[in-house]
């Protein structure tokens, strides 16, 4: 019959061969900063420090500048409005020499979760909303900061409500378009939110802010 004994093996392996220990306790201590380093990365998104502006900050920018419809006025594209940021954006633009940032003006449509309260009269998925704002004012630096952001926000169908048995584990805001147009360097270069396509028909109801 033959008896184990794993403790005194244990104790024997610890004085007999050292070096074999500590190279395996090395190991497994290497194995574990790996293991809890990959689940760090999978539930946090690591920032990359090179990149000044990613679209999880740019469009929390957009999300807490304050736009104000102006009722009554859906005549025409032209009729738009600047506020005095804006309007000082475009004064500065036009005292400082021009400089050629390329001829691509970039457009760009992303799905994004919006919830806002709509002006009286006015019906989900049968409106518009356009404006324009300074790169300033979404917190943009050097030259990305002089330049003009044009918004197009599509009003959101209401959210539907639940069906039979069917639980809302989880309510989230109606999804909606947001369509950008500036300088192609002004949006950021990072990986994109979900595209989406914009269907502006004659039926929609533009509204400036």
């Amino acid at each position: 019959m033959v008896t184990c004994y794993p403790v005194e093996n244990v104790k024997s392996c610890l004085v007999n061969r050292p070096p074999l220990v500590v190279f395996f306790v090395c190991l497994l201590s290497l194995a574990i900063t790996f293991f809890c380093f990959g689940v760090y990365i999978r539930s946090y998104s690591v920032k990359d420090p090179d990149v000044t502006q990613d679209w999880n900050s740019f469009l929390q920018s957009i999300s807490e500048v304050d736009f104000c419809a102006y009722e009554n006025e859906t005549a025409s594209d032209s009729n738009v409005h600047l506020d005095d940021s804006a309007k000082g954006c475009l004064n500065k633009l036009g005292s400082s020499p021009l400089i050629d940032h390329g001829p691509i003006l970039l457009s760009m449509s992303v799905l994004v979760h919006l919830t806002f309260d709509l002006p009286k009269g006015l019906k989900s998925n049968k409106t518009y909303f356009r404006s324009t704002v300074c790169g300033r004012q979404l917190g943009l630096k050097n030259l990305a900061a002089q330049e003009l952001i044009n918004i197009t926000v599509v009003a959101p169908s209401p959210e539907q409500p639940c069906v039979g048995q069917e639980e809302c584990t989880q309510l989230l805001a109606p999804s909606t378009c947001i369509t950008l147009t500036a300088s192609a360097h002004v949006l950021p270069q990072t990986k994109n939110p979900p595209f989406c396509s914009v269907n502006l028909n004659d039926q929609m109801i533009p509204y400036y802010t």
